[in-house]
């Protein structure tokens, strides 16, 4: 592979871009903060969460009586509050307008994102 080549057979650079472009704006759930708090007292992100979760379920599907995809369980655990990354975080016990709007926020974020990638992934996306 070239520096001017992202083997284009497998992922095209265009594709590429976009992906890395996905990336930067998920990179903001590092520092978009939950309405949560760690054993510590500090608040937790939402990509604490995440990789909080993804442990979780590692830890724990060996251990359930029905079988999951664990695979699948992962993807769905890592895309479930990406939206967020465009959305801000919105607690579940909050009343206000920014709530009643939200999941139609959201699904406008998932639909940007899907947007922004290419073919391939969008499949991953459109499960959230």
């Amino acid at each position: 592979m070239t520096e001017n080549n992202c083997d284009s057979a497998r992922l095209p650079r265009a594709d590429a871009e976009a992906i890395v472009n996905v990336l930067g704006l998920a990179e903001n759930l590092k520092t978009e903060m939950r309405h949560s708090w760690l054993s510590n007292g500090r608040q937790e992100s939402v990509a604490e969460h995440t990789w909080m979760m993804s442990v979780a379920a590692v830890l724990i599907a060996p251990h359930l009586q029905h079988p999951v995809d664990l695979g699948q369980t992962l993807k769905l655990i890592a895309l479930h509050d990406i939206a967020e990354a465009i959305t801000g975080d919105i607690p579940y016990f909050e009343e206000s307008a920014r709530k009643d709007t939200k999941l139609a926020d959201e699904a406008e974020a998932m639909k940007a994102m899907r947007g922004m990638l290419p073919a391939a992934s969008v499949s991953i996306g459109a499960q959230y």
